[in-house]
């Protein structure tokens, strides 16, 4: 598999888990992202600089860097936040989602994905990483 192929595979499975994750984040279960910090953020706009060399545009959101104010959603793509993306509470405090199996199992193949299509994706950016 080329890198292109193997960037282009990375993409679309982190959105497959934006897509899953992002219905559990929000006014149900916890009562507002408050997940979302700034810390996260910079975070977030680092790993794009030095991954994925993309440059993430803050919006005017006081605390959070990346929330738009009007959608209440964050600007950066799904692969430029990995630790938003694959973030849960459920998953954090319970380690699975209760009274939800089928949920529960797909985010964690997404999770399987995500780690091995990573590694790799390392692997192939090795001598990128060593001249930063």
């Amino acid at each position: 598999m080329s890198p292109e192929q193997q960037r282009d595979q990375l993409i679309v499975a982190y959105q497959e888990m934006a897509d899953l994750t992002k219905l559990e984040c929000g006014p149900v279960p916890c009562g507002q992202k408050h997940c979302c910090t700034e810390g996260y953020c910079i975070e977030a706009i680092r790993w794009a600089r030095r991954r994925w060399d993309v440059t993430l545009e803050r919006t005017s959101h006081p605390t959070i860097p990346l929330l738009d104010l009007e959608t209440n959603d964050c600007t950066a793509p799904p692969h430029t936040r990995p630790i938003c993306t694959i973030h849960t509470c459920a998953i954090a405090s319970a380690g699975f989602k209760r009274d939800d199996p089928d949920w529960t199992q797909r985010y964690f193949e997404l999770r399987e994905t995500l780690e091995n299509l990573e590694g790799t994706f390392d692997m192939l950016n090795l001598v990128d990483d060593e001249l930063d």
